[in-house]
């Protein structure tokens, strides 16, 4: 996993890392303690991650409160695609990680948007 070639990674919105490649392993990195660890260097609080694809990754550092747009801008973008019309689709959900524990934070509505629930070890992480 941790050798897969990564094709792309590009800022897509302001705060918010799209990153791709024709590996099958892409989203999984999120599982590769290695990479999470260089991830996280960058932010110490943690980050949201959206992986609608095995092809695709979007995260989003969280450095306290001015982090709000960028997670904002994350879950606009998971509303916007529907990872079942995706090869290799994985879900269309957000998650929080701070390299220790992971916890889901989003919530899909039938309208299709996605709601941010900010509780838990999330809500201290974008409390400061």
């Amino acid at each position: 996993m941790q050798f897969e070639r990564i094709d792309s990674r590009e800022e897509i919105a302001p705060g918010v890392t799209g990153i791709t490649g024709e590996s099958f392993f892409i989203a999984s990195r999120v599982l590769d303690p290695r990479f999470m660890a260089a991830q996280l260097a960058q932010a110490p609080r943690g980050l949201v991650f959206f992986a609608p694809s095995r092809h695709e990754l979007f995260i989003a550092p969280i450095r306290g409160a001015e982090s709000v747009e960028p997670i904002s801008n994350l879950a606009r973008l998971a509303g916007r695609i529907d990872p079942a019309s995706r090869p290799g689709s994985l879900s269309g959900s957000l998650y929080f990680t701070d390299g220790v524990q992971f916890q889901l934070i989003s919530d899909a509505g039938e309208s299709g948007d996605v709601a941010v629930i900010a509780d838990g070890p999330f809500l201290d992480a974008i409390s400061v």
